[in-house]
C-alpha cells in the first residue's frame, strides 16, 4: 500500500480553555500500532471520538483510505464503522448519545434500519427498556440522568434492539465491539451469544460465529462452564474479558482502542496482548489508549503525546 490506511489531518477540538487538544496530526498504516499517552484532559478518548466520527472536531480532518470521514454521507459512515471499524470504549456513556433521550438512542438504531413509524420504534424502545430493567416511564429521560449500571443497560438495548430475529435492512453497529470496562447484558442473553453478535450482524453463519466466540472466550481464559450463563452473574474481570471478546470478534481493519487492558490481571492482560499482536499480523491499523506502561511498551510501534500545543 503506498499511501496511509488513515490520516488524521490538524484535528483540534477544545471543550474548555486547558481541556482537549489543538493541531494533532498522525497517519496510520496496516500493521501498526500507535499509542496515545497524554495527562488526563489532554483529550485521548476525545481524540477517539473524533477519529469515528462520534464527534465532530471544531478542525481538521479525518482520512481512511483517502477518503474523508467527514465528507461522507451518514448513509456511507453507517456501512463503513458498521463492517471495516472496530472501537472499544472504555466508559458505558462513550457508547450514547448524550443529547439524545433514552428513547431516541433506541429509536435511532430502529431508523437505521429503515424503522419510521414513531408508534412502533417507541413502543419497540419501551419493550427493550423493560429486557434490560430499565423502567419505561425513563424512556424520555437523558442518559445522563441514568446511573453507571443504567447507562450501560441502555448502551446494551441500543446494540440488540437490531440483533432480534427480524427482517431488517441494515443494521448501524456504531461500535459493533462495544466494550465497557463492566458489562450488564439481558438475563437471557448468554457470554457466547454476546460474543457471536457482531458476527451474526454481519451474516457470518451461526455455527461460524459460535467457533470464533469459543475460539475468543477461551483465548481470554473464560472458563467454559460460563459461556451459556449471563455475563450478569460473573465477575468484573470476567465481564470485562467477555467485552474484549466482542470487540475482537470481526476483523476490522481499524481497531481503536481506549484502555482495553483496564483493570485486568497479568495473565489476563498478556491474552490481550496476543489479540492485538494478532490484529497488527493480519494487518490492522490500531490507535489505542494503553495507560499500563508495560502493555504500551509490547503492542505499540509509536507514541503519539496529546500535550497542547500553543
Amino acid at each position: 500500500m503506498n499511501q496511509p490506511l488513515l490520516a488524521v489531518n490538524n484535528l483540534t477540538h477544545l471543550y474548555a480553555p486547558d481541556k482537549g487538544f489543538r493541531d494533532v496530526s498522525f497517519e496510520l498504516w496496516p500493521g501498526e500500532v500507535l499509542g496515545i499517552v497524554g495527562e488526563s484532559g489532554s483529550g485521548k478518548t476525545t481524540l477517539l471520538k473524533a477519529i469515528s466520527a462520534r464527534l465532530t472536531p471544531q478542525q481538521g480532518e479525518v482520512l481512511y483510505q483517502q477518503r474523508s470521514l467527514y465528507a461522507m454521507s451518514e448513509a456511507e459512515r453507517r456501512r463503513l464503522l458498521r463492517t471495516e471499524w472496530g472501537v472499544v470504549h472504555q466508559h458505558p456513556m462513550d457508547g450514547l448519545c448524550r443529547q439524545v433521550s433514552a428513547g431516541g438512542n433506541i429509536g435511532e438504531r430502529l431508523m437505521a434500519t429503515g424503522a419510521r413509524h414513531y408508534g412502533n420504534i417507541r413502543a419497540t424502545a419501551e419493550k427493550w427498556l423493560q429486557e434490560v430493567e430499565i423502567p419505561p416511564s425513563r424512556i424520555d429521560d437523558l442518559p445522563t440522568t441514568f446511573s453507571g449500571g443504567m447507562q450501560q443497560r441502555l448502551q446494551i438495548a441500543r446494540n440488540l434492539v437490531t440483533a432480534t430475529p427480524r427482517k431488517v435492512l441494515e443494521v448501524r453497529k456504531i461500535t459493533i465491539g462495544w466494550v465497557s470496562q463492566f458489562l450488564r447484558v439481558i438475563p437471557r442473553i448468554s457470554a457466547l451469544e454476546v460474543v457471536m453478535q457482531p458476527l451474526l450482524d454481519l451474516g457470518t453463519p451461526r455455527e461460524a460465529s459460535a467457533a470464533k466466540a469459543a475460539q475468543l472466550l477461551t483465548r481470554l481464559n473464560v472458563p467454559e462452564r460460563l459461556w451459556h450463563l449471563a455475563p450478569s452473574t460473573f465477575s468484573g474481570g470476567e465481564q470485562q474479558r467477555v467485552n474484549i471478546a466482542r470487540g475482537f470478534a470481526v476483523d476490522y481493519p481499524i481497531l481503536l482502542l481506549d484502555e482495553p487492558t483496564a483493570s485486568l490481571d497479568d495473565k489476563n492482560s498478556a491474552a490481550v496482548v496476543n489479540l492485538i499482536h494478532d490484529a497488527k499480523a493480519r494487518g490492522a491499523a490500531i490507535v489505542g489508549i494503553f495507560h499500563d506502561e508495560g502493555v504500551r511498551r509490547q503492542v505499540a510501534d509509536r507514541l503519539h503525546s496529546m500535550g497542547m500545543t500553543a
